[in-house]
């Protein structure tokens, strides 16, 4: 359960990439392509009723991603999925990543340390290093996922309120 977590845990960037392309050779995030990320994009509204961010912490980042209480189940189920695009990443396979994914993975595998938790609404995650050079690493993450989340949202339709 805890490692499908942690594999799941990756909402939006969530994620173990094996694959050599750079980061900087794709999109941040692909929601057309990406084996891990075009999964939050299965459910119509869903991504506007999604919250992600990341906050720096002394040795890496914390990740929060939570779901609007209409769409707990969506999330939960597109963690499910992820789940096992995680699983096949981890056995080998090959698949479709965006940069932010490929990213991620490459932290993991420079020596990046996680650690997940499930919440009610969505989950929580810890990625830290006692590598300071790493830390860096996983400092700069953060902004950059920050940065292109924000154009997303800027780009992104409105939730209606009404």
């Amino acid at each position: 359960m805890l490692k499908k977590l942690l594999i799941g845990a990756l909402t939006l960037t969530l994620l173990t990439s094996l694959i050599s392309i750079a980061a900087d050779e794709t999109p941040w995030y692909d929601f057309e392509n990406c084996a891990m990320c075009k999964n939050l994009t299965l459910v119509p509204d869903f991504m506007k009723n999604l919250h992600h961010e990341l906050v720096k912490v002394d040795r890496g980042f914390l990740m929060v991603t939570t779901a609007d209480p209409g769409f707990v189940k969506q999330y939960k189920e597109a963690s499910a999925k992820m789940n096992a695009v995680g699983e096949k990443l981890m056995a080998g396979e090959q698949l479709p990543m965006c940069g932010c994914c490929n990213a991620f993975g490459a932290l993991l595998m420079k020596g990046a340390k996680m650690e997940a938790r499930e919440l009610k609404n969505g989950d929580v995650m810890l990625v830290t290093s006692d590598d300071p050079a790493l830390v860096q690493e996983l400092h700069a993450y953060v902004d950059k996922d920050m940065a292109e989340m924000a154009k997303l949202g800027a780009a992104m339709p409105k939730k209606d309120t009404k």
